[in-house]
């Protein structure tokens, strides 16, 4: 019997120092305990799942690459820290110029007229159509499920204010010759699907997909000047790991963005994909400016952007109204402004709506609420989004900033009516490529606004919001409410969005 125990004593100590995986992915998205059984473990056997080894980014071949053991006394990097960032020196325009052939050697950090011939020449490339019969990747179910995803929804959330449509279209053919664009593209639609209800399924499959666009990265990068996707690439990955960060503080994430911006020249006037990416780019710094109240990183005195004419395209005037914005945001974050410069940017604000037709500003129908609120409708999306920038924008140069002033009774009721404003439209029927990119301007209406109803009504806006966007924690409705009295935020309140 003694000798059976010691046997028994052994078996269980090689099985407990033998066993180093941490159980399928399958049954940890299920939050259950794992057997570890190969090839299909007993949970999976018995709930007829398919049982997917577990995926660790972290510890994948592109990080035994880029990272070393951090010297004695140093602590390493956080887990809230973007692994993007391990390789951001990758990006940088020093790195860049020093491992091409003098290609990019000429070009300088600032963006000047004098460069917009470089800017065109190297913009061409995001033109150039692959050819058709250079197509290499291979299609399966679950690629083209996730292609297709992304093309109906994500996509048009980049494509706000692009009427090209570029990551639609363009982004979208390109990925059927560049194995590395796809994997970007399956990467970050997976990792949105998962974060649905019951997406847990896809978060295994997001993470296979995240490494092996990194890895794509890493050779990519390692061949000297970043080919014409990588841009898009960083785009794709940092937005990946903005979702997977649950929105924490990932301005680092776009940093490897940015430094291509710089070092490729790219600005408004460049061309294609590279006109989509730095507009992308610019709407998301402006977002996390506001958000952690600082200026941006990339100055609006260089995005070189066209003054619209009379009659240009709705998307040329939202793109111009966010540059208004940029220099709105550093105006109040800079900490240096004055008077005069304020009023300088609200008489431009106020040009730039003087200058939009009726049906940009949105046709008000349907019977007014007691609460004083009515629908409106807008027969382009895009000019939806802009309009509610345009009430943020107003909001923002009478009530934020150094030389605000809450005794003043004008600003007080201008910045009530905005607000007002920004509800009406977020209460409208606006398709999810507008509603995306609404909740800073509701925000900022809720922030301001004085009637608590309606205070507590934007509350429920964002969160209904968030969840469309599959945004868990609801922080930006409870960042509303401070420290007042909460509401049950997890409450359905039955209020349609």
């Amino acid at each position: 019997m003694d000798s059976a125990r010691s046997r028994g004593s052994t078996n269980r100590s090689r099985r407990g120092t033998s066993r180093k995986k941490t159980g399928c992915a399958t049954c940890k998205s299920r939050h259950t305990r794992c057997d570890e059984k190969t090839p299909v473990c007993n949970n999976c056997e018995r709930l007829g799942l398919q049982c997917r080894p577990s995926e660790f980014i972290t510890q994948s071949t592109w990080s035994n690459i880029l990272s070393t053991d951090p010297p004695p006394g140093e602590e390493r990097e956080t887990d809230s820290t973007s692994t993007f960032s391990k390789f951001l020196p990758l990006f940088s325009p020093q790195a860049t110029r020093a491992s091409s052939k003098g290609s990019t050697s000429e070009l300088s950090s600032s963006l000047t007229p004098s460069i917009q011939g470089t800017v065109a020449s190297q913009s061409s490339r995001s033109l150039s159509r692959p050819s058709s019969s250079g197509i290499s990747v291979e299609l399966n179910d679950e690629v083209v499920t996730l292609l297709n995803t992304f093309r109906a929804g994500l996509a048009t959330w980049m494509d706000v204010f692009d009427f090209d449509k570029t990551y639609e279209r363009e982004v979208s053919r390109r990925a059927l010759h560049s194995d590395f664009l796809l994997r970007c593209i399956c990467a970050f639609t997976a990792r949105n699907l998962s974060l649905l209800v019951s997406g847990e399924v896809w978060s295994p499959i997001a993470s296979r997909y995240y490494g092996e666009a990194l890895n794509h990265m890493i050779v990519a990068l390692s061949c000297g000047e970043p080919d014409s996707d990588a841009l898009t690439a960083a785009i794709l990955l940092s937005s990946y790991e903005a979702l997977a960060a649950s929105r924490t503080s990932h301005q680092s994430h776009y940093k490897g963005a940015m430094n291509l911006i710089i070092t490729r020249g790219i600005s408004a006037s460049s061309i294609g994909l590279d006109k989509a990416n730095f507009f992308i780019y610019m709407r998301h710094e402006i977002t996390i400016a506001l958000s952690n109240q600082e200026p941006l990183q990339f100055d609006p005195k260089r995005w070189n952007i066209t003054k619209p004419g009379a009659k240009a395209w709705e998307d040329h005037l939202a793109n111009y109204l966010m540059l208004l914005i940029g220099h709105i945001v550093n105006l109040i974050y800079k900490g240096n402004e004055s008077p005069s410069d304020r009023k300088s940017l609200k008489d431009q604000v106020d040009e730039w709506y003087d200058t939009t037709t009726e049906e940009f500003r949105g046709i008000a129908y349907g019977e007014v609420s007691e609460s004083g609120f009515q629908k409106i409708f807008f027969p382009v999306p895009a000019s939806a989004a802009a309009i509610l920038w345009f009430h943020a924008a107003q909001i923002l140069l009478f009530a934020e900033g150094d030389t605000f002033s809450p005794s003043n009774s004008l600003s007080n009721i201008k910045v009530q009516e905005h607000a007002k404003s920004i509800i009406n439209i977020a209460s409208s029927e606006l398709p999810a490529s507008t509603r995306c990119f609404a909740i800073t301007p509701i925000y900022l209406a809720g922030k301001h606004i004085h009637e608590r109803e309606i205070g507590y009504r934007t509350q429920d806006k964002i969160r209904s919001l968030e969840r469309m966007m599959h945004w868990k924690d609801f922080s930006n409705a409870k960042r509303l409410l401070g420290n007042e009295e909460r509401r049950d935020l997890d409450e359905d309140t039955g209020l349609e969005f």
